[in-house]
């Protein structure tokens, strides 16, 4: 009766080692890929956030530039036309120098 409970014991201890393998396997393929999960939403929320910045950079940022160098060339040759500051005060209009 003794050695018929040390086999039990065995296969119980055997039964026990195989299935703390297949969970300790289970909880590294569950963090591997809460891991992957976090860096994949990391970049997701960095490509969310840079795409923004860098369209604004890249694109709107160079014609924003050329207008304000536009407007500017625009109200120096508004500067220079002949009579049109007397023009305008006597239409009680401001100076159009900043």
């Amino acid at each position: 009766m003794l050695r018929n409970m040390e086999f039990d014991t065995r296969d119980l201890l055997e039964e026990n080692l195989r299935i703390s393998k297949e969970n300790n396997r289970l909880l590294r393929k569950i963090r591997r890929t809460a891991t992957y999960g976090l860096i994949f939403k990391i970049l997701w929320i960095a490509v969310l956030i840079g795409a923004p910045v860098a369209f604004y950079v890249y694109v709107i940022l160079p014609y924003y530039s050329g207008l304000q160098v536009g407007f500017e060339q625009f109200r120096l040759f508004l500067e220079n036309i002949p009579g049109l500051n007397l023009l305008l005060e006597k239409m009680n209009v401001q100076n159009i120098r900043r």
